[in-house]
């Protein structure tokens, strides 16, 4: 499904319905030109969406709402260890596995 591009359409879907709560939406960024799904899927309210790593975008000042796929969470685990992560929706694949998690970022307060 990855090669057929699965995934955006749902994720902007969900994007559009709840952009009131977050000051900013992140997609995944390996697509082919990931850009131009926020403009087909959403051309009039695309403002607060970007594209790009998790580590690069994530701002502990923001409410942000993240969708990336499981390979990429699994490859920045160092990354998620000092903080709290919310899944808040995933999205699957037509054959049921999991093809994007929805979710939050916050630093533990804890440490």
């Amino acid at each position: 499904y990855y090669g057929w591009q699965y995934g955006p359409r749902e994720i902007i879907s969900y994007f559009q319905k709840n952009n009131a709560d977050y000051e900013e939406l992140i997609m995944d960024y390996h697509f082919n030109s990931p850009g131009i799904f926020f403009k087909f899927y959403a051309p009039e309210n695309y403002d607060q969406c970007r594209v790009g790593s998790i580590q690069e975008l994530f701002d502990p000042k923001k409410k942000q709402l993240f969708a990336y796929r499981p390979e990429i969470i699994e490859e920045n685990w160092l990354f998620f260890q000092d903080k709290n992560v919310r899944t808040i929706k995933l999205i699957p694949y037509p054959n049921g596995e999991p093809a994007f998690h929805l979710f939050e970022i916050t630093p533990n307060t804890q440490l």
